[in-house]
C-alpha cells in the first residue's frame, strides 16, 4: 500500500456490492382462464370449446376488462386417451392470460369464469408495476447498502472513500417472489368450483429486490500516516 504521500486519488479502488428490499402491496394481478371441449370427433369438440370460448369474451365484456388486457395464450386441438392408453376423442381447449388492477373485481371474473364459461382457471399472480416508485427506492437503499459496506471496509483500512467510479445494477428491481393462489402451471378445474360462491382472494404484498455493484476511489483515512 502507498504511503499518505504518494496516494493518488482513483489508482486504488474498492469494489462492493449493495442489496436493497422493500415489502410492497402489488398493484397489478394475472389470472389464466382455459376453456375446454371435449368428443368423440374433433370437430364437435373444436365447437365446444368455441361456444365456451365465447361466453368468457362476453363475461368479459361485461366486466369491462379492455381488449388491451386480454391475450389468448393457447389454442390446442390434440387427441385424449384413457386410462389405459386408447384413444377416447378429442379436446380442444385454449387459454386467455387476463392482466388487471390488484383492486379489480378478479374475484368475480373467476367466479363467472367458471359459471358461465365452465373455465378452468390458474392464478392469480400478482406483481408489482415498472412505474412504481417503490423499484428506485429498493435501488436507493442498495446503493445505500454498497456505500455503507464499503465504508465499513476502508476504514479497518485505515482508509476513506473517494467518489464513486462505477455503478452496475445487477438485472434491475424485480420482484423476488409472487404471492401464488396455485402453483406455476397449475389449473383449478371447473368442476372443482362450481357450485360455490365467489372466492376470496388476498393480495398480501409482493418482494421487491435489487442489487448493485459500485466501485470506489480510496482515498488516504485518519490512519493512512507516511512512514
Amino acid at each position: 500500500m502507498e504511503d499518505a504521500q504518494s496516494f493518488r486519488e482513483g489508482l486504488d479502488t474498492i469494489t462492493m456490492s449493495g442489496q436493497g428490499t422493500a415489502r410492497v402491496p402489488p398493484d397489478r394481478v394475472e389470472i389464466w382462464l382455459q376453456v375446454v371441449g371435449e368428443d368423440r370427433d374433433k370437430g364437435r369438440a373444436y365447437e365446444k370449446a368455441a361456444r365456451h370460448s365465447k361466453r368468457l369474451v362476453g363475461l368479459l365484456d361485461d366486466i369491462e376488462i379492455p381488449e388491451r388486457r386480454r391475450i389468448t395464450t393457447g389454442v390446442q386441438v390434440a387427441r385424449r386417451y384413457d386410462e389405459r392408453g386408447q384413444p377416447a376423442g378429442y379436446r380442444a381447449q385454449a387459454t386467455v392470460q387476463v392482466r388487471m388492477d390488484a383492486d379489480g373485481p378478479l374475484s368475480s371474473l373467476i367466479s363467472r369464469a367458471v359459471d358461465e364459461a365452465e373455465a378452468n382457471v390458474g392464478g392469480p399472480y400478482w406483481s408489482v408495476g415498472g412505474r412504481n416508485p417503490q423499484h428506485m427506492e429498493v435501488v436507493r437503499r442498495a446503493a445505500t447498502d454498497a456505500r455503507q459496506r464499503a465504508e465499513v471496509c476502508a476504514d479497518a483500512l485505515g482508509l476513506a472513500l473517494g467518489r464513486p467510479i462505477r455503478v452496475q445494477e445487477e438485472g434491475g428491481s424485480r420482484p423476488r417472489h409472487q404471492v401464488k393462489m396455485a402453483m406455476m402451471g397449475a389449473l383449478l378445474p371447473a368442476r372443482a368450483a362450481a357450485g360455490s360462491s365467489e372466492v376470496e382472494v388476498e393480495s398480501g404484498s409482493v418482494l421487491l429486490e435489487a442489487r448493485v455493484i459500485v466501485t470506489f476511489a480510496l482515498v488516504p483515512g485518519p490512519l493512512a500516516r507516511p512512514d
